[in-house]
């Protein structure tokens, strides 16, 4: 369980890349998703934030192989439940 001070920045990371999805900037939105997993490894809701880069339609022309690696690892992620 992260501390107070580490989940409060989660949380901030979480937003941010919460409204990077609203705006599709699916690199931005990336780049917080796994920021809160090196903070967080068991963190699903960044887990399912990188699933859904990865299922973006927006091409990432300079973040291709990003998104190949974001695709596998959404699916080979093991499924967490209830931890944020």
């Amino acid at each position: 369980m992260p501390s107070e001070r580490v989940q409060r920045r989660i949380d901030r990371l979480l937003d941010d890349a919460e409204q990077a999805m609203d705006q599709h900037d699916w690199a931005l939105a990336l780049a917080q998703a796994q920021a809160v997993l090196e903070l967080d490894p068991d963190n699903s809701d960044a887990a399912s934030f990188l699933a859904a880069c990865g299922r973006s339609r927006i091409p990432w022309p300079h973040h291709l192989h990003e998104r190949r690696r974001v695709q596998q690892f959404a699916r080979h992620r093991p499924q967490t439940r209830g931890r944020r």
